[in-house]
């Protein structure tokens, strides 16, 4: 997915305000635009994928708060980018930090959940 990398890209960072978010997306290029918005097409089969996943794993539909924030920040950006809604730029970051703080928590309920299987533990 490298082909899909832009510097800096806002899905990467733990958070970021509105302006550093404005800032970001007005430097760059027109070819980078559209790899960043290409990339949230990309990111949302991934974010569907992890999703499950993690469901699986966990055997708790509590996943979907991390699935309605990273679709929250993803769409938002994407409709940024798209010039359809500039308002959602003050929100993206919020969804991030949001995005990134459930993810690590139900990545790390997921694998206890499998070691605990693996013990022999039952539910």
């Amino acid at each position: 997915m490298e082909f899909l990398a832009v510097p800096g890209m806002l899905h990467l960072r733990w958070y970021y305000s509105g302006a550093a978010a404005s800032a970001y997306l007005g430097s760059l290029s027109e070819a980078a635009r559209h790899r960043q918005l290409l990339h949230t097409f990309v990111d949302c089969g991934f974010i569907a994928c992890l999703s499950l996943l993690l469901m699986r794993l966990t055997h708790t539909r509590w996943v979907l708060l991390y699935t309605l924030a990273d679709l929250i920040e993803t769409a938002g950006l994407g409709l940024v980018l798209l010039g359809v809604a500039p308002q959602l730029v003050s929100v993206l970051g919020v969804a991030t930090a949001l995005k990134w703080i459930f993810a690590v928590f139900f990545l790390l309920l997921a694998g206890w959940c499998y070691f605990r299987r693996g013990s022999g533990d039952s539910h």
